[in-house]
């Protein structure tokens, strides 16, 4: 499936480093800090990262360009959820991780990344 004219795939356990490495790309940007602060995140995520990638509890979306550069991702932690009036049982799927490229923004990739989560 091509999204913005880019290749779209699924996230396997074996891309945990790449969405690591922009989910603390994401935080250190929206909070302006130095990149040594989210060393502790990167080390922690990966494993954390495989698990859930295998567990299906996280879902990840990326965006490669045609020779296998990834630009863009986005996922979704898969949970129970707890009973309410609406729904008395099942997951809830909470949207987490998006992220582009500097070098790719301004393409409408989260956007569209986002469109095929909710697909």
């Amino acid at each position: 499936m091509a999204v913005s004219g880019l290749p779209l795939r699924l996230a396997t356990p074996e891309d945990a480093a790449i969405i690591a490495s922009h989910r603390v790309r994401m935080f250190l940007e929206a909070k302006g800090w130095a990149e040594e602060q989210g060393a502790d995140l990167l080390a922690a995520l990966p494993p954390f990262l495989q698990r859930a990638l295998t567990a299906v509890s996280y879902r990840g979306w990326l965006l490669t360009t045609p020779d296998g550069e990834l630009v863009a991702g986005a996922g979704v932690q898969v949970r129970a959820l707890i009973p309410r009036l609406e729904v008395l049982d099942g997951p809830e799927a909470l949207v987490v991780n998006v992220f582009v490229e500097p070098s790719h923004s301004r393409r409408a990739m989260a956007r569209r990344l986002i469109v095929a989560i909710h697909a």
